[in-house]
């Protein structure tokens, strides 16, 4: 029996490698397949997307051909932007949609404070970055780094800022939002994500700030197991 493919996209500033610590935790009915956006990883050498629209057909075309079966689209921060508008492309095109799309560490798209930062000075940007945490202290102190990954990082701030989400029609797969517990998000917030379905809804609170995905990555894929393989268990049990 084939596994249910979880596609995995990164926050701003990350490649598929944040998800690499994820694969000692996964259960065996779940293949993780986390996916690379140009610009770092395996495709540093291509240019860098500079807008949602673009950044999602990009998707689109690296995944389509393993979405003829089971699979579900998991994004974190910007990934969950990412995630939500591509789970509405594929609905678009008339495609076999995602038994389920997670959501993680990202208010639903009509509650969103934004604030900007991509327009600041080197030093002001880095500050700010340093000031979310999840950023090692080590890049800020290595200057070969920071002129490797500023750019990366600003852009995809950049990217997020200047997204504007349209309504649109509910989707019909069934809907997760993880946050962390001490990140800028509550759970009144966070439910608001359930008018974003027809389907079932999910909230999951895991311990940690906006970075719960790497600090606590064994709870964090504990709750993605639950809903996945206990998903995947029930249907090919028909």
């Amino acid at each position: 029996m084939n596994k249910i493919k979880l596609f995995c996209f990164p926050y701003a500033g990350g490649s598929s490698v944040v998800y690499k610590k994820w694969m000692k935790y996964i259960d065996d009915n779940i293949e993780l397949v986390p996916v690379e956006l140009a610009g770092r990883g395996y495709r540093f050498d291509e240019e860098l997307c500079d807008n949602i629209g673009d950044i999602v057909e990009d998707m689109f075309h690296r995944i389509k051909h393993m979405t003829t079966c089971n699979y579900a689209l998991f994004g974190h921060s910007m990934g969950s932007i990412i995630a939500h508008e591509l789970a509405h492309y594929i609905a678009s095109k008339d495609m076999i949609n995602p038994e389920y799309l997670i959501v993680s560490g990202r208010k639903p798209p009509l509650s969103i404070d934004m604030e900007y930062i991509s327009h600041l000075s080197d030093d002001q940007f880095k500050r700010e970055i340093s000031s979310k945490g999840g950023t090692p202290k080590e890049f800020f102190q290595n200057k070969e780094l920071t002129e490797l990954f500023l750019p990366i990082l600003r852009n995809d701030f950049k990217v997020v800022e200047e997204y504007k989400y349209t309504r649109k029609s509910k989707l019909n797969c069934k809907l997760a939002a993880l946050y962390g517990s001490d990140e800028k998000i509550n759970n009144s917030e966070i439910m608001l994500w359930k008018e974003y379905t027809n389907n079932s809804f999910k909230a999951f609170k895991i311990k940690g700030d906006h970075f719960f995905i790497n600090e606590n990555a064994k709870d964090t894929v504990s709750v993605v197991n639950s809903l996945l393989s206990k998903n995947y268990l029930m249907k090919n049990a028909n």
